[in-house]
């Protein structure tokens, strides 16, 4: 059988995705170490009734983040944790590439060789220099959830998306609100009581879970800290200025590596870009009410960018959690306001060169990560971060935690509870 050229870039990209995340040891995204421990305490707890001398035990209910631990510890039955972890990286990649991928396909009613290397580049934001396993596993599947609501429309299947919401729920508060919005837009779009009648059906489980989880952890204890202290249109214009920085995430490892001129050029020029794109799509959508999926899904985006509080239970700036979905939406509002065949070369060649520089600054910057002194630089970057970015080093002990099988506090609760472990925030993100 001939491979079509998708299948042939596909499989190239996907595979310099595996390169990148086998090749290196050590992978500087800040809370890996700590989500590659979660899943170690999982599968010592649940396959070798090792609770670490009755150090950590599960909370009775099933909270969001919990996707990473369960993933991670089931598949350390097979191999290493730390092979583990990076083999839920790489799932976490695909979901993220092909949700990308074919999302930008049904936005843009079209199937273009960019759409996979601007795909590519997203397996790369700044949610995975974060380390925020639990999201972008969710993130991914939302994703995919999203293709599915656009393309089966009124008829989807209650099973179905009971399955995307649970998994949604399990990963991440936000993925299961990124998921709401293709199904809020299609509401809106069609309007077919059919399609509601299944959505609330399919809900249902996961609002029980919900429900459970809220009065089980007494969510009536909000801390303060964090509130939201400027106006919304401050908020939502501070987002919209920044979010094109989501794709630039070497700016989150300034003190690992700086970017080559190559690199800001190119990623510079795709946030103005991006920029534009906002400023074009929000001029057009409410001047001249177009109206279609994805004008709809970009308006329903915007605003929970823009409105929603900046602290939530645990969970800071929760409207930057939508952010990739907008950028999804503004590149194929782009490709479809500008559809000349010359235009549409001119973003294939800016697409592949997105991708390079996206490749080169992640793999330079692991390069020089794996060539430093980490406990050195652990101690150097510990606590607060003078560079303003991300730090890799913060979480890297964990990696000794495994191998010497102890039992130590842990940032993120998640599905386990340890002594002295705070148990107010409902989020836990």
């Amino acid at each position: 059988m001939k491979l079509s050229r998708f299948s042939v870039a596909h499989s190239l990209l996907l595979g310099m995705v595996a390169l990148y995340v086998f090749y290196f040891s050590y992978i500087p995204y800040e809370d890996f170490p700590e989500w590659i421990y979660h899943g170690h305490v999982f599968n010592q707890i649940v396959f070798h009734h090792n609770d670490f001398g009755g150090y950590f035990w599960f909370h009775p209910y099933i909270p969001p983040n919990a996707s990473a631990t369960v993933v991670i510890g089931l598949i350390e039955t097979l191999v290493s944790p730390l092979i583990a972890g990076k083999l839920f990286l790489f799932l976490c990649c695909s979901l993220i590439y092909f949700g990308s991928f074919y999302l930008l396909t049904i936005l843009a009613k079209s199937k273009h060789l960019m759409f996979a290397f601007i795909s590519f580049s997203g397996c790369f934001s700044l949610y995975f220099y974060m380390g925020l396993m639990n999201f972008i596993f969710g993130l991914g599947v939302a994703l995919l959830g999203a293709c599915y609501v656009f393309t089966r429309m009124e008829k989807v299947n209650v099973w179905m998306m009971i399955g995307f919401f649970l998994v949604c729920y399990c990963s991440h508060f936000a993925s299961l609100l990124i998921l709401v919005v293709p199904v809020l837009t299609v509401l809106l779009y069609t309007k077919d009581k059919i399609f509601l009648r299944n959505i609330l059906l399919a809900s249902l489980p996961v609002v029980a879970l919900l429900l459970h989880y809220y009065f089980t952890k007494e969510i009536l204890t909000f801390s303060s800290s964090g509130i939201l202290q400027g106006s919304y249109f401050e908020t939502m214009w501070g987002t919209i200025i920044r979010f094109p920085a989501l794709m630039m995430p070497f700016h989150r490892v300034k003190h690992v590596y700086e970017p080559g001129l190559f690199e800001t050029i190119i990623n510079y020029g795709f946030a103005a870009i991006l920029l534009l794109a906002t400023v074009l799509f929000i001029y057009r959508t409410f001047a001249k009410r177009e109206k279609s999926p994805l004008t709809i899904t970009g308006i329903l985006t915007l605003i929970l960018m823009a409105f929603s509080p900046q602290y939530l239970g645990g969970l800071f700036n929760l409207g930057e959690r939508f952010v990739y979905l907008f950028w999804i939406v503004l590149i194929a509002y782009f490709f479809v306001s500008f559809p000349k065949p010359l235009m549409r070369k001119m973003y294939s060649v800016f697409a592949i060169c997105l991708a390079i520089a996206t490749m080169s600054s992640t793999w330079y910057s692991a390069q020089k990560f794996n060539d430093m002194d980490i406990s050195a630089s652990a101690k150097q970057f510990s606590g607060y971060d003078p560079h303003g970015g991300s730090n890799p080093f913060i979480h890297h002990h964990f990696y000794d935690d495994i191998l010497q099988n102890r039992g130590v506090p842990i940032f993120h609760h998640a599905l386990f509870d340890y002594p002295g472990a705070e148990n107010s925030k409902p989020f836990d993100q």
